[in-house]
């Protein structure tokens, strides 16, 4: 499930494959290791975005994990990224949460940040992460 929201001109730039080495933290709740990867598929392409998010209680305490990508002047908003073996996460229950999501259309480049929320309600925000679609085709 998507919501599309428009906005204002957004412009991002940089490179094909990135890992954000930055990293917010909120105590005990960690987003590192950003990754937007992509498979091109004809004019079509399946761009995964990935994260890793740690607890220091343990996986049991993360509630959700999302993505904003920024593209054009629009904001797709994917509330749910998986840590299950599916929807392009290679493997379960390993902390990194992941989802295969279709490239906009004509938009060469995307901005994403992730968030998670724990069961006490906190929540944090990755650091940006800008990918060029235009390198990946």
């Amino acid at each position: 499930m998507k919501t599309v929201l428009p906005v204002g001109i957004w412009i991002a730039i940089v490179s094909t494959l990135i890992g954000g080495a930055m990293a917010q933290d909120a105590g005990s709740l960690l987003v590192s290791d950003t990754a937007v990867g992509a498979r091109m598929i004809g004019d079509d392409g399946l761009v995964l975005i990935s994260c890793s998010v740690n607890h220091t209680q343990g996986p049991g305490q993360i509630v959700g994990v999302a993505a904003r990508i920024y593209h054009g002047n629009l904001i797709t908003i994917y509330p749910t990224l998986y840590d299950d073996g599916t929807h392009g996460d290679h493997i379960a229950d390993d902390g990194i949460f992941a989802l295969e999501i279709s490239a906009p259309r004509g938009v060469d480049q995307i901005r994403v940040v992730f968030s998670a929320v724990d069961k006490s309600r906190q929540e944090v925000e990755s650091e940006s992460l800008t990918v060029s679609l235009s390198d990946l085709r």
